[in-house]
């Protein structure tokens, strides 16, 4: 029974009861009574049913209204949602403490799993973001680090390749350290961690073989000097110039020469410990830098690397031959500073070419006058770190 009928019922028994005592108790006249009864009720009647047309139109209009902003809304929410899963990036939203996550579909671009999956499963996310280096900080752990977080990590793709992927967090709170949601994006950095390691090894490794340049040289040696006087250990260089290499590349050709220093490098790099580092200066010249060595230590080395280095080469089925001449300086006996060092193993290993080539040398006293003929590797290494220095400044 709607409100309508209810008060039409209510009025006829109102009506009915009203006529009885006024008809009986007071004995009114039927017609001034049924006019009283129904005039007086009718008014108040009609003002009631008018009051409720107004409402009801009202509340028309206001459900009206909020149908049309729900469809407004439910249409934004949707534009937001399709937007979101426009990204390469991934979008997540974490409630704390419903413990529920929102992730956008680009994560299936990452991990073999589905968007709903994570919907369903919270702690899948943690899983496929599982770090494979040791230190890196979890997923989980930067969820509640009460800050604003970006963390780099490298973890395993639904090809089970290995990706750079760079998580940022920021954390919603509802008091000083209470967190009750926490949204972030997930960002594959893979090229652009490639792109860095390309360039990387374009600035400090040689094209040719591989080995460290005279920038990474040089700055590997400030570093180990550094340490060298930290911690009282020794610190010596060892420069190498291959005899015989002009003749190689003119009976051979560049391509020739090309290929032999590239097996050189692999022979020298085979005879160090894996700590030492080997690097190329330019041309038929390298330097080899030992921390923590004995003086017995690098006289093997040497001697390892004479016995390896000056066996034939086979190169395009021609037999090529070249001789190193080493020198050799060691820190601090040799000299307190790195320049006074690196022109110390240069000199002795111009000795040892003068000495008739294919031995090693150590730096004595006696050659602290040395001077050679010849431009020096100190002199063209010296030059290089002049031309590091000077781009660092501009």
């Amino acid at each position: 029974m709607n409100n309508v009928s209810k008060i039409f019922t209510i009025y006829t028994l109102f009506c009915m009861v009203l006529f009885l005592v006024a008809h009986y108790v007071f004995q009114v006249a039927n017609d001034v009574l049924l006019f009283v009864v129904l005039l007086v009720p009718m008014l108040w009647l009609c003002r009631q049913y008018n009051r409720m047309q107004k409402e009801k139109a009202k509340v028309e209009l206001d459900k009206s209204e909020l149908e049309k902003n729900y469809q407004v809304l439910l249409q934004e929410n949707e534009h937001l949602h399709d937007l979101l899963n426009s990204f390469n990036e991934t979008f997540f939203s974490y409630n704390v403490k419903e413990n529920k996550i929102f992730i956008t579909k680009a994560i299936e671009n990452l991990f073999s799993y589905d968007q709903e999956d994570y919907h369903q499963n919270v702690r899948l996310i943690e899983t496929v973001l599982k770090p494979l280096e040791e230190g890196t900080t979890s997923f989980r752990d930067q969820l509640f680090v009460n800050r604003k977080m970006r963390n780099q990590l490298i973890v395993t793709d639904k090809y089970n390749e290995k990706r750079w992927l760079e998580v940022s967090t920021t954390p919603l709170f509802d008091g000083p350290e209470n967190i009750i949601r926490v949204d972030g994006m997930i960002s594959d950095i893979t090229k652009r961690k490639q792109l860095e390691e390309y360039l990387r090894q374009m600035a400090y490794y040689d094209d040719l073989t591989d080995l460290p340049n005279r920038k990474l040289i040089h700055k590997h040696l400030r570093k180990a000097m550094a340490r060298s006087k930290r911690h009282q250990h020794s610190l010596s260089i060892m420069f190498i110039d291959l005899d015989g290499f002009k003749k190689v590349n003119d009976t051979l050709g560049h391509e020739g020469g090309d290929i032999l220093l590239k097996e050189v490098a692999n022979r020298l790099n085979s005879c160090v410990r894996e700590e030492d580092l080997t690097g190329r200066l330019g041309g038929d010249e390298f330097m080899i830098v030992f921390e923590e060595t004995s003086k017995d230590e690098i006289i093997g080395i040497a001697e390892r690397i004479l016995s390896v280095v000056s066996a034939p080469y086979t190169i395009n089925e021609n037999e090529a031959k070249v001789t190193p001449s080493i020198g050799i300086s060691i820190l601090p006996d040799d000299g307190e500073d790195l320049e006074t060092l690196i022109q110390n193993a240069d000199k002795a290993m111009y000795h040892a070419k003068e000495k008739g080539k294919g031995t090693y040398q150590f730096f004595t006293s006696e050659l602290e006058d040395y001077h050679s003929k010849k431009v020096g590797i100190f002199e063209k290494f010296i030059e290089s770190v002049s031309k590091i220095k000077e781009t660092y400044i501009r």
